[in-house]
């Protein structure tokens, strides 16, 4: 589940992506280790999740890194409410690893385009359109500009 979460249309969307997922769910893991340390009721260690699940819906559009953080907690506790030792932490921590690992390795072998490359003609396309879609959409009067206006905007509009 991981690798199909973290694959992007690019090498390098992929690589970021991956590396805030291992971050998150290391120190995610990390902190559910500490709770199931420190709180010992079943009851109040569950109960412990509702904020966290609060929290990583919160961050999800801010950060993927701070949203994995507070969701991996949750999983851990949930999937092991009785944990005495890191045994379910740490086996999250390394499937979430080897997920990022055959992500980013399918992201290079799959979609080997980079950003970079690809930029300037992007770039180019969308200056274009920029440039000149606004000039046609009020030649052919679809600008949304007041009819009164047009002979005056008319004046400041450059030749094509």
């Amino acid at each position: 589940v991981t690798t199909l979460v973290l694959l992007q249309p690019y090498p390098g969307a992929t690589a970021r992506r991956a590396l805030e997922r291992v971050v998150g769910t290391f120190f995610g893991a990390l902190l559910a280790i500490a709770l199931a340390s420190a709180v010992h009721s079943h009851v109040l260690l569950v109960t412990c999740t509702a904020p966290l699940c609060v929290l990583a819906v919160a961050t999800k559009s801010r950060s993927y890194r701070l949203f994995t953080f507070f969701l991996t907690p949750v999983f851990v506790l949930i999937a092991d409410p009785g944990i005495t030792d890191a045994n379910t932490a740490v086996a999250r921590m390394v499937a979430t690893l080897v997920g990022a690992l055959v992500a980013v390795c399918a992201a290079f072998l799959v979609f080997p385009s980079w950003e970079k490359q690809r930029m300037p003609e992007a770039l180019a396309a969308t200056l274009e359109t920029l440039r000149s879609e606004p000039i046609e959409r009020f030649r052919n009067g679809r600008s949304g500009v007041p009819n009164s206006l047009i002979p005056l905007a008319a004046r400041f509009t450059p030749a094509v």
